[in-house]
């Protein structure tokens, strides 16, 4: 069971909020649904105009059809891009670009998703880069993901 499922079943603040199943058409459903979440509170930096890899925003994934995913990152500094990949794929809308020199430091949030007809498993994980070579600095971040049914996706 994915670690969302073990926060619900502890009694955890979305249990509240309706979020521990029932009717798929309404939102969320633990039954029907693979659903997971990263977060890192390490501050990272980059000077790279090439992606890298975001440590600690990483979901293994398993499931069928296709994959919604929120970014949410506190960054400071330089003007970057954040883009999320399932294996050698890219999400869409692909590469989005964050300017927090604007006002020093921003919370910036952005929904990701990709349609897959086949199943997915495989690790979901977040890059970054500087698109001036300018010092970003993220400071916190998080990552959710919810993949479709899983329909024999051959998960354990």
């Amino acid at each position: 069971m994915c670690a969302l499922a073990a926060l619900l079943a502890a009694g955890g603040g979305w249990a509240a909020a309706g979020l521990s199943g029932g009717d798929p058409s309404r939102g969320f459903s633990t039954k029907s649904n693979e659903a997971d979440f990263a977060w890192t509170k390490e501050s990272q930096t980059t000077t790279a105009t090439s992606f890298t890899e975001v440590e600690g925003l990483a979901i293994g994934l398993c499931g069928g059809g296709g994959l919604i995913s929120t970014l949410s990152a506190e960054v400071e500094g330089g003007p970057v891009e954040f883009r999320l990949r399932l294996g050698d794929k890219t999400l869409r809308p692909g590469p989005v670009r964050f300017e927090p020199e604007i006002t020093g430091s921003s919370a910036v949030s952005y929904n990701f998703g990709i349609r897959n007809r086949g199943q997915l498993v495989d690790e979901l994980t977040v890059e970054w880069r500087s698109t001036t070579g300018a010092e970003a600095v993220m400071r916190n971040g998080s990552l959710t993901a919810e993949a479709g049914p899983l329909k024999n996706a051959g998960c354990l």
